[in-house]
């Protein structure tokens, strides 16, 4: 069986034609506060790029986790916490049981013998999770959307859902969280990549911001069979079958939009 960082490797280092990308790096940069990353229109970049450029506190996990883990699930994992201007920490976790597992966020503040959540909430997960390492995070990210100073916290991690009847695999998904600490609350959630049996269709999903009146996701799809994608993929594939969604930001929240 593969372990944890195995599986981080194998499920998000991505090939360069089908990254799961953002934009970010010119507009704002000269002006960017440390460890904010403003986003570019037009520009994509890998998540894991955004979220190596976060600063993160030094926040022993024992501390970390007697502050934002209540019960006792019989297995847990956390994001690197990163800090937002002000001071304020944020990070997401799982708490998982014999039976599934769920995700959560919250918003930190103090230090090591003061640390205290402000605000938590849960990852919006529609799917059935399983039990064992169902949630696997892949990194966190502070950014400035649209230039205009106001942080937002990225929150990139998989799923997995219950194992199928052999031999098919379970059904894996990668999401983006977008997490408004302002509000306290996730204003944006979005399916990354897909991916289940070589018979069955993987779809990857682009995210590139757009400018306008309004600050805009487009959002481009990419959907063909998974054999498609391997080495040794059959010669008769189907070109894959592309898609494009539009999500506005409007007083602090995305819409669909056209």
């Amino acid at each position: 069986a593969m372990n944890q960082t195995a599986r981080l490797v194998a499920r998000f280092a991505l090939p360069a034609a089908v990254a799961i990308a953002l934009a970010f790096g010119a507009m704002g940069a000269a002006h960017a506060t440390p460890g904010v990353t403003p986003l570019a229109e037009n520009k994509p970049v890998e998540l894991e790029g955004l979220s190596a450029l976060a600063n993160a506190p030094q926040i022993e996990d024992v501390t970390l986790r007697a502050v934002i883990i209540k019960g006792k699930p019989a297995t847990s994992s956390l994001t690197r916490p990163v800090m937002l201007p002000g001071g304020v920490r944020a990070v997401a976790w799982s708490e998982c049981s014999k039976a599934s597992c769920l995700g959560y966020w919250a918003l930190l503040d103090g230090d090591n013998e003061s640390l205290k959540v402000v605000a938590r909430g849960a990852l919006p997960i529609k799917e059935k999770i399983n039990a064992d390492d169902g949630i696997t995070f892949a990194g966190t990210s502070v950014a400035d959307l649209d230039g205009s100073g106001k942080v937002m916290v990225l929150f990139h991690y998989g799923v997995t859902e219950p194992a199928r009847k052999a031999p098919l695999p379970s059904v894996e998904h990668d999401y983006l969280s977008i997490l408004d600490p302002a509000q306290k609350k996730v204003i944006f959630q979005r399916e990354l990549k897909r991916s289940g049996a070589p018979t069955e269709q993987t779809c990857t999903y682009t995210l590139i911001p757009r400018v306008d009146a309004l600050f805009s996701f487009e959002v481009r799809s990419s959907c063909t069979l998974g054999a498609c994608l391997a080495k040794g993929a059959p010669k008769d594939c189907a070109p894959p079958t592309t898609g494009k969604e539009k999500f506005l930001l409007k007083k602090g929240a995305f819409v669909a939009g056209k």
